[in-house]
């Protein structure tokens, strides 16, 4: 009988899952492919039309290796409101790796949202941890080394579930390699523009 009861338990459990989706936030740790396809696991087909009624600011426009940025997620309307989220860095040049890849780490998160961890990296994904009503929520990332261009993409549902957009991009990022290797050359071709000037001074009779 108790043996019974624990799977009528776990079949409840998978039913609500599937009829209100995961409100929690998204199941990355058990659902096969999520962390790639972004895909919001129990919502069904998406409802949403028009273009998304929320915009993915960031505060720089190029990264750095260990720099910070600030990410956020903001409604574009009075009225407007999202109850998930489910953002990642990912490339958008294929040649410099996977673009479906989670890149850099989220930190600072928001009490109502929780860090995720994709593949094999830790706090590289970024997603709510209940439905309450919000309209904007910021977040701390930390960028990798050179991955080429960057984009922020999130899904977000609005509520009810079946009300969401997937592929809601922030503008590109470009990395910034910096010129401080550029001045020592500089300098350094400088100096032996000078001694070789110097030199022929020297020997001239």
């Amino acid at each position: 009988m108790m043996h019974q009861s624990v799977i009528l338990a776990i079949l409840v459990s998978l039913c609500l899952q599937a009829v209100y989706g995961y409100p929690s936030g998204p199941p990355v740790g058990s659902v096969k492919g999520l962390c790639e396809a972004m895909d919001p696991t129990g919502h069904g087909p998406s409802k949403a039309t028009g273009d998304p009624p929320y915009v993915i600011s960031v505060s720089s426009s190029s990264y750095k290796a260990n720099a910070n940025i600030t990410v956020s997620i903001k409604v574009t309307g009075d009225s407007e409101h999202f109850e998930g989220l489910f953002v990642q860095a990912r490339r958008q040049d294929a040649s410099k790796g996977s673009t479906t890849e989670a890149l850099g780490t989220f930190s600072d998160q928001p009490t109502d949202t929780q860090l995720l961890h994709c593949g094999n990296a830790k706090n590289n994904a970024w997603g709510h941890k209940d439905k309450k009503t919000k309209t904007e929520k910021t977040i701390t990332w930390t960028a990798p080394d050179d991955q080429g261009p960057l984009v922020f993409v999130a899904t977000i549902v609005k509520g009810p579930k079946e009300m969401y957009w997937m592929d809601v991009k922030s503008s590109e990022l470009t990395f910034d390699a910096g010129e401080k290797k550029l001045h020592v050359n500089t300098k350094w071709d400088d100096f032996k523009q000078r001694l070789y000037y110097q030199r022929k001074v020297a020997n001239q009779p």
